[in-house]
């Protein structure tokens, strides 16, 4: 069995992007960071964790919210549904 890491693309607003899934510790470092924090803080630190996927912090601020839920959907499914 082989893994490699993978990529997702992605076209905001007509430029393409590259950004990296997160791995486990990534996503463990995120949920505790937001844990406590206000929406306001937690919405800032969201936008950290998909600057450090690949996604600059000053496109992902000016997307719409609903393009941004989809974007972290695809690189984080919710497995709740």
């Amino acid at each position: 069995m082989e893994f490699k890491r993978r990529e997702l693309r992605v076209k905001v607003y007509g430029e393409e992007y590259s950004l990296t899934f997160p791995t486990v510790k990534q996503s463990q470092d995120y949920a505790a960071k937001v844990k406590e924090m206000k929406e306001s803080e937690a919405t800032e630190a969201l936008l950290d964790f998909v600057d450090n996927l690949g996604l600059p912090k000053d496109v992902s601020e000016n997307m719409e919210s609903e393009h941004l839920s989809t974007l972290i959907e695809a690189l984080v499914p919710n497995k709740k549904k």
